[in-house]
C-alpha cells in the first residue's frame, strides 16, 4: 500500500467508494548512499548483525534483541525504495570481498 498510486477502500457498513490518494512521501537518500554496505549486509542476513556496528543506522530502521540487529519493517520498505538507485551506480565495498581490477573495468 505504501507504493501504490492510490487506494479505493469500501466501508463493510456503506457502499460509498472512498479513494485514498498517493502518500506524499520522498526519502533522504543520504543515509542509504553513505550507509550502503550495512544496509546491503542487513537485507541479506537472517542472523542479524552487532548492534554495535549500527551506531550510524536510525533506530528506527532497526529491530534489535540480545544486540542482534535486522531490518525493521520500515527498514526494509526504505532501503528496498532505495537499493536500485544505488546499486546501479558504484560497487559497493563489502567485508571478504575483493574486486579485481579486471573486473572493476567493467564499472566504468
Amino acid at each position: 500500500m505504501f507504493y501504490a498510486d492510490r487506494i479505493v477502500y469500501i466501508f463493510e457498513s456503506g457502499q460509498e467508494v472512498i479513494a485514498i490518494p498517493k502518500l506524499p512521501v520522498k526519502l533522504e537518500m543520504g543515509i542509504f548512499y553513505e550507509q550502503a554496505s550495512i544496509f546491503l549486509q542487513l537485507s541479506q542476513t537472517s542472523d542479524g548483525l552487532p548492534g554495535d556496528k549500527l551506531d550510524a543506522i536510525p533506530n528506527v530502521m532497526l529491530d534489535c534483541v540480545d544486540n542482534r540487529c535486522l531490518l525493521s519493517p520500515w527498514g526494509a520498505l526504505t532501503w528496498n525504495n532505495a537499493k536500485r538507485e544505488i546499486l546501479s551506480k558504484d560497487l559497493i565495498g563489502l567485508p571478504m570481498i575483493a574486486y579485481e581490477d579486471s573486473f572493476k573495468k567493467f564499472q566504468e
